[in-house]
């Protein structure tokens, strides 16, 4: 019965995951982060700003591309 549960609930996680309203949430999430950063002037130039952001943007495209697949998730079969 666990298993079902847990399918249940991987199911629920991965569509939370893949769905648009994550993905934008995630890249107001970065936009936000950025924003503390400059205002705490850790961004001084354009190029640190550029930088930081495709750094940002990498890692969020490999967080969202490993949340992709559903098997990769919290759910193995046996």
């Amino acid at each position: 019965m666990s298993k079902y549960n847990q399918k249940t609930e991987t199911d629920r996680l991965y569509k939370h995951f893949n769905s648009h309203e994550h993905r934008v949430e995630r890249v107001n999430d970065i936009l936000k982060e950025i924003k503390i950063d400059i205002e705490k002037t850790f961004i001084t130039t354009p190029e640190i700003f550029f930088s930081m952001l495709d750094k940002k943007l990498l890692d969020l495209k490999q967080e969202l591309n490993a949340k992709k697949y559903l098997n990769s998730m919290w759910y193995c079969h046996d």
